[in-house]
């Protein structure tokens, strides 16, 4: 499949809805009228020892025959440090056939051990149904383990899980990159410009390239001029 430029806008307000922690079904009411999505559970957790949160929701339409799994971002500078922190000083945590951020690891397993029944019982009951997944930031880091999670553990069928991400930094090592493109043949990495946070954690030196973080999927480039370009 191609990247679709008006599903990567759906995805983006989809993405969005995460930040509102009032009423996103209002948000998605409101900014996506067509689609009828319905929530079905919005997930928050503490994801470090500072009590900074991470979410997600999980959301259905019916007229689509689309699961929608988001997950929010970095939400201040003092997660982000934390986050930083801990790619520094804690090791990769295996995932799959690689490894991964170990912040990333932790954020995501606490948020979908309460997201996947959910799943599970919505696919069960609907097994054609694409599977949407998206994220913004760590969002987008944490999407990303969730369709590898999809994928790997035949959840939904692989043809019908589309990623789609948004600012996303490098998720894993070599190894899992590979495997996640692998499993997840409909991988989109939104960025838009300079952008920073696609750059971390930084790539090491070259010739050791398969022993440190690594973009998985397409990166679709929107420079400030909107112009568009795919590249591996």
């Amino acid at each position: 499949m191609s990247y679709n430029p008006e599903l990567s806008y759906k995805m983006a307000i989809l993405s969005a809805v995460t930040y509102d922690q009032s009423d996103p079904q209002y948000c998605l009411d409101q900014y996506l009228p067509s689609t009828k999505f319905q929530l079905q559970t919005v997930v928050t957790k503490n994801c470090d020892f500072l009590d900074n949160k991470c979410a997600g929701y999980v959301a259905v339409s019916h007229s689509l025959r689309v699961l929608v799994v988001a997950f929010r971002g970095t939400e201040s500078i003092c997660q982000l440090i934390n986050e930083l922190v801990a790619t520094i000083l804690t090791p990769p945590q295996d995932v799959l056939n690689g490894k991964v951020q170990a912040y990333f690891k932790t954020a995501f397993e606490d948020l979908w051990q309460c997201m996947e029944p959910i799943v599970k019982a919505l696919l069960s009951k609907n097994p054609s149904y694409q599977v949407w997944v998206t994220g913004h930031s760590l969002g987008a880091a944490l999407a990303s383990l969730a369709s590898a999670w999809l994928a790997y553990y035949n959840i939904a069928p692989r043809q019908n899980i589309i990623l789609y991400t948004f600012g996303s930094p490098r998720v894993g090592d070599y190894k899992y990159a590979l495997q996640h493109d692998q499993i997840v043949n409909n991988s989109w990495r939104v960025v838009i410009d300079n952008d920073i946070v696609p750059h971390l954690p930084p790539l090491f030196w070259l010739p050791l390239i398969k022993y440190g973080p690594y973009h998985h999927g397409v990166e679709v480039f929107y420079s400030k001029k909107t112009k568009l370009s795919q590249t591996s």
